[in-house]
């Protein structure tokens, strides 16, 4: 679970050219994540995230720093499986034909990242090429052990190497190295971690003078192992696997999918849901979301809610053209008040109601960087009385 504590505040000294396109997201991470801020002597992490890419200028920059002790590149790739082999060779997981499984993979610098990760330095340090490793999550989905293949959709083939703490890669599914990462092209460029002594304030107050003017900032404390910036509370792509099976899939137009059809009849089912009427959604979802409505009748609650303004659950596509798959393409997601009218889209995000989906299993999307009120994802079995 990650606390996010928002704060905006512009570069300064540069001008807005120097490192155009830089968005930065900062993630000052302690053990056991608090408000306060530390002493001078608290070792912190920070994570410095870009929509495009570092330069070398800034990167220089940032190591120069006064209390910096390391920086590491780190990026991300997806792969696309078409099977998977265990030990001995013997076929685990086999995609139809024109169709792959989507890996969400963490690339990093071998030379950097192993001193940021602890109890897994030295395999990740070691990972030769050709050789990958598996997060745990990612582990359970595909049943697979250390000696065991992936063949991906390109014709290369990787070895994994070992079984790893979901938090060692990021809470990504795979990690591979790729050395001198940031000399490399392409998007894997986006973060670079930084460790540092000292009190966030003075952090702060350094990575102003290195930012574009106008740059938008943000700092989240969170748990030492979750550096990559996400909205809080929400399953990594292994744990919606995990939670709500895997499915090979293959692009047809712009970010839509199709998926593999025994999946979709495996998993998916239509029901009457109280207020928003016939939905098509994951099987796991239908009894928490029926649930929730439920509870909202009972606690005379329903103008919240807009049955017209529903846009759904299952929905195959994914959250962008080249990026990774909306939770909607597990019919894992519901849109609830999706309307023009501000009142209505506003009633998505109401503290009563966002009790209520959270008690049934869903978390909102209304306090996530780019907000998103009324998108509830499911993200486990509903709490005790829920």
């Amino acid at each position: 679970m990650v606390k996010c504590h928002p704060m905006s505040f512009r570069g300064r000294q540069k001008s807005s050219s120097a490192w155009g396109g830089v968005l930065l997201a900062l993630v000052a991470a302690r053990a056991w994540a608090t408000d306060a801020v530390g002493p001078a002597d608290t070792e912190t992490v920070l994570t410095a995230f870009t929509r495009s890419e570092f330069q070398m200028e800034f990167r220089q920059g940032v190591a120069e720093l006064p209390g910096v002790l390391a920086i590491a590149d780190i990026g991300r790739a997806r792969l696309y499986m078409v099977r998977s082999r265990d030990e001995n060779g013997a076929v685990v997981d086999q995609a139809p034909k024109e169709f792959s499984y989507l890996l969400d993979a963490l690339t990093f610098d071998p030379a950097t990242y192993p001193a940021f990760v602890g109890p897994a330095a030295d395999i990740l340090a070691q990972l030769g090429d050709g050789e990958i490793v598996l997060g745990e999550t990612s582990a359970k989905v595909r049943g697979l052990d250390p000696g065991s293949t992936l063949e991906m959709a390109d014709g290369t083939t990787h070895t994994v190497r070992a079984i790893v703490d979901d938090g060692m890669i990021q809470n990504r599914e795979i990690a591979l190295a790729v050395a001198d990462l940031a000399g490399g092209e392409g998007p894997t460029r986006g973060y670079l971690l930084v460790r540092y002594l000292g009190p966030l304030e003075t952090v702060e107050d350094l990575f102003q003078t290195l930012l574009p003017e106008e740059t938008s900032v943000r700092l989240r404390s969170t748990e030492p192992s979750e550096f990559l910036p996400s909205p809080a509370a929400i399953l990594s792509q292994a744990q919606m696997k995990l939670a709500l099976g895997e499915f090979a899939f293959r692009p047809t137009d712009g970010r839509y999918i199709e998926r593999d059809r025994v999946w979709v009849q495996e998993n998916l089912i239509n029901a009457v849901i109280p207020l928003l009427g016939r939905v098509r959604c994951h099987a796991v979802l239908v009894p928490a979301l029926q649930g929730a409505m439920q509870e909202v009748i009972n606690a005379d609650l329903e103008f919240l809610i807009s049955s017209e303004a529903f846009q759904g659950c299952d929905n195959p596509r994914l959250i962008a053209e080249g990026r990774g798959f909306s939770r909607h393409a597990w019919g894992g997601a519901v849109d609830i008040n999706y309307s023009s009218d501000a009142a209505i889209r506003a009633n998505g995000a109401d503290p009563r109601l966002v009790a209520i989906m959270e008690r049934w299993g869903f978390t909102s999307g209304h306090l996530w960087n780019n907000p998103d009120p009324g998108h509830f994802e499911y993200i486990g079995p509903p709490q005790p009385g829920g």
